[in-house]
């Protein structure tokens, strides 16, 4: 609902801008001006707004590939927790209570801590300490048997898994768009907008309208590019739901000892 009422408010402001601007060209430039220019208005407007349409769409597309790659490392993390808390089911209890705590701490403190921190691309050190953590207790674990060792080299083969795992979550919190592109997508978007200016409509309502219809077209694209940047920070940005369900499966399993291993 929030995201809806902002997406209203911010293309209401820019059809106002649009429309203001449209109200001062008509009113110092006359039509008679403008009607001579139709014709290599519209050729120019033509290739300007291929040019802005291209820009604003590769925009998107990005935006949306970085969200889904972040989706993807984000699930690829929690899982290596998942296999990292059912693997150290096959070690000793005594072992591995301390590693499984560690385990459950580190679930913790990336869903309640480092996530909000992602929202302006920081990391939690206490998470990142937690990690260590587990690396620590994880070297520290003592097979006795053949079969515990092939299940300890699992848990190392893991533990790479998961370290790689959030150094993409956390590169990928740092990724939004390029200031340049910024520029071109705002300047590109005033060029647009005003150019339709230039064109001689004697007609007020129909120029207002065509006007509207532009901003509202543009502003949609730009909301869209505000509502996306950054994976881990936007309106649609990735959530902890990954790791929130593998913190919620390791609770049910505890509470349940006939439940099959998380």
């Amino acid at each position: 609902m929030q995201l809806l009422s902002t997406g209203v408010l911010f293309i209401a402001g820019s059809v106002l801008i649009s429309l203001l601007g449209l109200w001062v060209v008509r009113k110092f430039a006359p039509y008679e001006v403008m009607e001579g220019h139709k014709e290599i208005a519209g050729f120019i407007y033509g290739i300007l707004g291929t040019i802005y349409a291209v820009i604003l769409g590769f925009s998107v597309v990005v935006l949306w590939e970085q969200i889904h790659d972040a989706e993807i490392i984000a699930d690829r993390e929690a899982s290596q927790l998942s296999d990292l808390h059912r693997l150290a089911q096959g070690l000793p209890a005594e072992q591995t209570r301390a590693f499984t705590e560690s385990l459950e701490k580190y679930c913790k403190l990336v869903i309640d801590e480092e996530w909000p921190l992602m929202d302006m691309g920081k990391s939690s050190p206490k998470a990142h300490d937690q990690l260590l953590e587990i690396w620590r207790q994880g070297r520290s674990l003592d097979p006795q048997k053949e079969g515990e060792k092939i299940v300890l080299d699992k848990i190392l083969d893991a533990l790479v898994n998961l370290d790689d795992a959030r150094r993409g979550r956390l590169l990928a919190a740092r990724s939004f768009l390029p200031k340049p592109l910024w520029f071109a997508l705002i300047a590109g978007a005033v060029i647009t907008v005003g150019f339709s200016y230039l064109f001689g409509l004697k007609n007020a309502i129909a120029h207002t309208v065509i006007t509207t219809l532009l901003a509202v077209s543009i502003g949609l694209g730009l909301f869209l590019i505000v509502a996306l940047d950054g994976p881990f920070s936007g309106a649609l940005s990735v959530s902890p739901e990954a790791f929130s369900a593998v913190l919620e499966n390791w609770r049910r399993v505890s509470s349940s000892p006939t439940a099959p291993n998380p």
